[in-house]
């Protein structure tokens, strides 16, 4: 998108061009229409080569951050208009959403944290961590569910291994079961020499895990549902 900008050099003086800016927040990666609140160089007015800087502000009303956007320039001599040239490479990373189901990430509070902490490290493209934590996340909602299911079984549940959790504790839901079943095998390769399981990687991982949230997620409904009909129909009884 091109805007007109006002650059203000560091000996305080000014001049006006254009610079064709990037629409998507780094950020939030919304495309918009940012808002360009300076725009500021290091440079000397007279100099004929150097860079600047745009300080802008994303315009998505869910995001509303800051960032920079810099680019070269040159002129011809002393007196003469900049060339606007090229742009000078900033990495930002935008987060990563979680979209696992709502009632996942709450009734699950250690596990949604440990799944927001891997999918920053994703963000930030710090690969070699972020599959480690996506293993951890994973064994936390298998456990967690586990227990919520079979509250007397805690203390085991915790001290077993995530294989033998898989195993014995979700029979009854075999889906779940090869989910978390491959999920694990991609997990334990992240933090070995030597993966196995070349084929599939931490994006496969992660719709595994999406996949066994939105099963378990599913049965918590369907025993909200069951809970509610059975205390309402009791009620119609006693009337």
């Amino acid at each position: 998108m091109e805007k007109n900008i006002r650059i203000i050099y560091s000996d305080g003086s000014s001049e006006n061009t254009t610079a064709n800016i990037d629409t998507v927040c780094p950020h939030c990666g919304v495309p918009i229409d940012p808002t360009i609140l300076a725009t500021y160089s290091n440079a000397l007015s007279t100099e004929t080569r150097g860079t600047f800087g745009m300080f802008l502000s994303c315009t998505n009303s869910e995001c509303k951050k800051y960032h920079v956007q810099a680019f070269s320039f040159t002129r011809y001599s002393k007196g003469h208009p900049i060339e606007v040239g090229e742009k000078v490479p900033y990495t930002y990373k935008p987060m990563l959403k979680n979209d696992l189901p709502e009632e996942i990430n709450n009734e699950f509070k250690d596990f949604s944290a440990i799944y927001n902490q891997s999918l920053e490290a994703e963000s930030m493209a710090l690969d070699q961590i972020a599959g480690v934590g996506f293993r951890k996340s994973l064994e936390f909602l298998i456990k967690s569910y586990a227990i919520k299911m079979s509250p007397e079984s805690k203390v085991s549940i915790e001290k077993e291994t995530l294989t033998n959790t898989i195993k014995n504790r979700y029979n009854d839901f075999p889906k779940i079961q090869k989910l978390a079943e491959l999920a694990t095998w991609i997990g334990n390769d992240e933090t070995h020499f030597v993966k196995k399981h070349t084929a599939i990687d931490i994006q496969d991982m992660k719709r595994f895990i999406r996949s066994a949230s939105l099963f378990i997620a599913a049965d918590m409904d369907v025993d909200f549902a069951t809970s509610y009909i059975a205390e309402d129909k009791a009620k119609q009884k006693q009337q």
